[in-house]
């Protein structure tokens, strides 16, 4: 029995028209009609998600330091009788304003810290839900078929790249590296890797088929190139 698929209104992320695409293929590379740019429809869902998420992650944030603001209200003195406060003040004034400029800071050291993780968490997961999926045989045939068209569409983005594993070793440099199949025998994609991710590389084998993202960098010696390489998974082989 042949099942039936719905075609979705949708909105092209870059220029906001209206298109319609099928369901099957929210997984997959869409073409915009109108601007030509390129999208995959289920990285745009989970990124517009995370946002809402983060968003409510911002406010409780602002509750928290909230609640510090009622605590510090809280431990400051109370109203003492005037005659007292006269006979006082001159000792106990610059005291209290030292304890509560030091909390004042404490509470803007806080704050920073607190934006500063939340805008790096985002900067990281912006850049790998916006990774272009790809295969290694269909990235090298692009180069091969047009270097010129192939740079402008990959070089400088953060590719997500599936393949099977034909080599693993070091360049010249000490350099981590993972080379991809590609549409040739002789031809590669070489997915270079930090030291932090060497360790994941020994667990790979010739024949793996894995999952990475990097950064690509164009061909250079008939290579395609990827740099800071991270996120090795191991897929099913690639059909």
């Amino acid at each position: 029995m042949e099942v039936k698929t719905v075609a979705v209104q949708i909105r092209c992320p870059y220029c906001k028209q209206v298109l319609y695409i099928n369901e099957k293929e929210f997984d997959i590379e869409t073409r915009c009609s109108h601007c030509n740019r390129a999208f995959i429809w289920s990285n745009i869902l989970e990124k517009e998600r995370w946002k809402e998420e983060n968003r409510k992650r911002w406010q409780e944030t602002q509750k928290q330091q909230e609640q510090v603001h009622l605590l510090e209200d809280a431990k400051r003195p109370r109203e003492i009788p005037e005659d007292h406060e006269r006979k006082t003040s001159d000792a106990s004034s610059p005291s209290r304003f030292r304890l509560g400029l030091l909390g004042v800071l404490g509470v803007v050291a806080a704050a920073a810290a607190v934006i500063a993780i939340i805008a790096f968490a985002f900067y990281l997961r912006e850049k790998s839900e916006t990774a272009l999926y790809v295969s290694a045989e269909d990235l090298y045939g692009a180069y091969k078929e047009d270097q010129t068209v192939a740079d402008s569409r990959y070089t400088g983005r953060i590719l997500q790249v599936i393949g099977e594993v034909a080599d693993i070793g070091k360049d010249a440099e000490g350099d981590a590296y993972v080379c991809l199949a590609g549409s040739d025998r002789e031809s590669t994609v070489q997915c270079f890797f930090p030291k932090s991710e060497e360790d994941a590389l020994e667990r790979l084998s010739k024949g793996d088929t894995i999952r990475v993202v990097g950064e690509c960098k164009g061909m250079k010696s008939w290579n395609v190139l990827l740099h800071n390489c991270r996120g090795i998974e191991k897929s099913p082989p690639v059909r």
